[in-house]
């Protein structure tokens, strides 16, 4: 109905202006869309149509269902991909942090819909040359209702993907083991967001997963996403 309609319409742009305050300086909702166009400089001009974003992971939406795959090769991560609701932003992730330490926030959502959070200081991503090497400063406990913190252990770890092994571990290729996703995995992992897309909490570190967010380190998120305070 048209009211249904309204009303969907006006939920989207209630989320756009509350994502954007999170982590972006300027944000518009395109009705014609149905997009959340995201910018990093204020009064931005959001006059030509596309996607923009300092999510850059599929971010934490009731119309994720798995239908983008994350198995994807070297030049794919680095250039980005998917669609409205389901994406990686490619090196944009460096251009955004690369030069500016930024706060990292990973909203995980469990198969029980209960929401987990959890923040880190200092977060940045190298060049193509540094193989998008991964830093980052501290896990913000306050900021946090995690069981754990999980993502320190990639600390200082180079990007890697299936057609690219760049971890640490010599015994295994942690991209090929773990879902065939891109991540800075290490020996290999205790963070996997972009592994496969589960229908339920299936145990299987080779899923989407995010240790400290689920009773079990290797159950199946329903959803993550992975934003940048740019303010």
């Amino acid at each position: 109905s048209s009211v249904g309609s309204e009303r969907a319409r006006l939920r989207r742009a209630m989320k756009c202006e509350w994502l954007g305050s999170l982590v972006c300086s300027a944000v518009t909702f395109v009705p014609e869309s149905g997009l959340c166009l995201l910018s990093a400089l204020w009064n931005a001009d959001f006059g030509a149509a596309g996607g923009s974003g300092q999510v850059f992971r599929r971010p934490a939406d009731d119309e994720i269902n798995g239908s983008v795959s994350f198995a994807r090769n070297w030049s794919e991560y680095e250039n980005g991909f998917g669609d409205s609701s389901d994406f990686w932003i490619g090196e944009k992730i460096h251009e955004l942090s690369g030069n500016h330490p930024r706060l990292l926030r990973i909203e995980a959502v469990a198969w029980s819909d209960a929401l987990f959070v959890c923040e880190y200081s200092g977060f940045t991503v190298g060049d193509a040359s540094a193989n998008y090497k991964m830093t980052l400063d501290s896990y913000l406990v306050g900021n946090s209702n995690m069981s754990e913190d999980s993502l320190t252990y990639h600390r200082g770890m180079q990007f890697s993907t299936f057609d690219r092994d760049n971890d640490v571990d010599s015994m295994r290729h942690c991209s090929a083991v773990y879902g065939y996703g891109g991540w800075w995995y290490k020996h290999c992992l205790k963070t996997n967001p972009n592994g496969i897309y589960r229908f339920s909490a299936i145990k299987d570190a080779s899923s989407m997963i995010w240790w400290g967010a689920t009773t079990d380190r290797a159950n199946a998120l329903k959803s993550i996403r992975l934003m940048l305070r740019l303010a």
